[in-house]
């Protein structure tokens, strides 16, 4: 059985001077007696922490010390031990010194500790299956999106896989989508990724009446399309209501499209193809979301008309006061007010309701005002 070593006839200074550069050596420390193997062959086993094999002696404050600052610095796990040398302690009234050498090393060990585990890369999958032990399989995970190499070979994989059947759709839209994100955060180019996943796992917003106009496939294929129609309506409407939100609506047209996916297996649409695509492909294909988020922060919807931030602070209230009326004046300053300072999408949305307020007629002048400064 192996035995802990203790610091007496030992060469090894590092430990001893990581405890000098954090201030753990006190004077009685230094004006101690060296303490050697002759020194202590005299000693009674009482005196040491570990009497059994006569090591980490405690017979003075110094030794004491000594024994908890090469027990704490070298990492032991010996409870009895540690007991042992904090009693020493107490004898000697040097508890705190001994606290402190244990605490320090201690805290060192566990920073180094997670440290290291920081080095180690965590292998990334796209997808993890728990069996729960059916047919003596647990966890397994599938398709590693560590590197550039492995995301394109992982997405060519999970398309074949979905193509297979072996995926169904809704968790191949999962695994599409995280393929996708992995792919955004190692600069993967989509043309590299195979279509399939591009189609499925986009992060765009969801576009109902593109998906509408797909509806006339699934009735060719026999299905009832009221259901689909009511369905992308609600959706419509819950995308207006969420306009500034692109993370609300990215979430409503993935509960729609889950909810279109039940509806085709309830019409026996059980396969899709070119012609009779499955919902996440028609229905995803707005713009994609990271580029709508920077648009929707620095530009303003006027009739359809995407006029910039910058354009649009531009126009000041004495041109506002020579063309427009009081009342319209008024609500353009109020626009002008919703997105002065930093560029947000609450703000561009903020002023976009504010010019609601405006009749068509001075929303178009409003518009050639605007025109007319930009150039």
């Amino acid at each position: 059985m192996t035995t802990n070593t203790d610091f007496v006839g030992v060469n090894n200074p590092s430990v001893l001077m990581y405890a000098y550069e954090n201030d753990l050596i006190p004077e009685y420390f230094l004006e101690s007696d060296e303490i050697t193997p002759e020194s202590v062959s005299r000693l009674h086993k009482v005196a040491f922490a570990d009497p059994e094999h006569r090591q980490f002696p405690c017979h003075n404050k110094a030794a004491t010390l000594y024994s908890a600052i090469w027990y704490a610095g070298n990492g032991m796990q010996d409870e009895k031990l540690k007991s042992n040398i904090e009693k020493m302690a107490s004898i000697h009234n040097i508890t705190n010194d001994v606290k402190k050498a244990f605490n320090t090393f201690e805290t060192a060990i566990e920073k180094a500790a997670a440290a290291k585990k920081a080095e180690v890369p965590m292998t990334k999958y796209a997808y993890t299956v728990d069996f729960e032990g059916y047919k003596g399989r647990g966890v397994e995970n599938y398709y590693p999106i560590n590197t550039q190499v492995e995301i394109i070979k992982s997405a060519d994989d999970a398309s074949s896989d979905y193509r297979k059947g072996y995926l169904p759709l809704l968790e191949f839209r999962k695994v599409a989508h995280t393929i996708m994100q992995a792919a955004d955060e190692t600069d993967v180019p989509y043309a590299f990724l195979d279509p399939t996943v591009l189609a499925v796992g986009a992060t765009r917003l969801p576009d109902p009446d593109v998906a509408a106009s797909h509806l006339g496939m699934r009735k060719s294929a026999g299905a009832e399309i009221n259901p689909y129609e009511e369905l992308l309506e609600k959706l419509a409407e819950g995308i207006e209501k969420y306009a500034s939100s692109p993370e609300e609506a990215v979430e409503l047209g993935e509960k729609a499209a889950e909810a279109m996916y039940d509806l085709d297996v309830k019409n026996g649409i059980e396969s899709y193809n070119h012609n009779l695509q499955d919902p996440f492909s028609i229905l995803f294909v707005g713009p994609q979301v990271s580029e709508f988020m920077k648009a929707a922060a620095t530009l303003i919807p006027i009739l359809g008309v995407q006029v910039p931030v910058a354009d649009f602070l531009n126009l000041s209230d004495n041109k506002i006061d020579k063309v427009f009326s009081k009342k319209a004046g008024s609500v353009i300053k109020g626009a002008k007010s919703c997105v002065d300072g930093e560029e947000s999408i609450e703000k561009c949305a903020a002023a976009s309701d504010k010019l609601k307020d405006l009749d068509p007629e001075t929303s178009k002048m409003l518009l050639k005002v605007l025109a007319d400064l930009a150039w």
